[in-house]
């Protein structure tokens, strides 16, 4: 799900900001690796930080001075989305009635 979120966020960059993905590949590549192992409640305190030459995911509170030009990317709204449109419906989702009673398939001890 990590991936899905780092996708989220470079299409809020590309959107936002009109930057070319091509620009930002090397940094891009490297967050989308590294998201690849982070489940969703991890990466909703963090941010992305992506330069042409390099990309890491922080946590929000760790981000201090930055030595050069940097795209600073919250998590947050992207994991958030991503909860919603994954478990949107699953509140309103119920059994629904069988056409037939149930019935035992099998008898005796296994």
């Amino acid at each position: 799900m990590g991936e899905i979120v780092a996708l989220c966020a470079v299409e809020d960059v590309v959107s936002t900001l009109g930057s070319k993905v091509v620009l930002l590949s090397v940094g891009l590549d490297e967050i989308f690796q590294a998201c690849s192992s982070m489940n969703l409640l991890y990466l909703r305190e963090c941010s992305f930080l992506v330069t042409a030459t390099e990309g890491k995911v922080l946590k929000s509170d760790q981000i201090r001075s930055l030595p050069m030009p940097t795209i600073v990317i919250p998590c947050e709204r992207f994991v958030d989305q991503v909860l919603r449109a994954t478990f949107q419906d699953s509140a309103e989702t119920h059994q629904k009635h069988l056409p037939f009673p149930p019935a035992p398939v099998a008898s005796g001890s296994a």
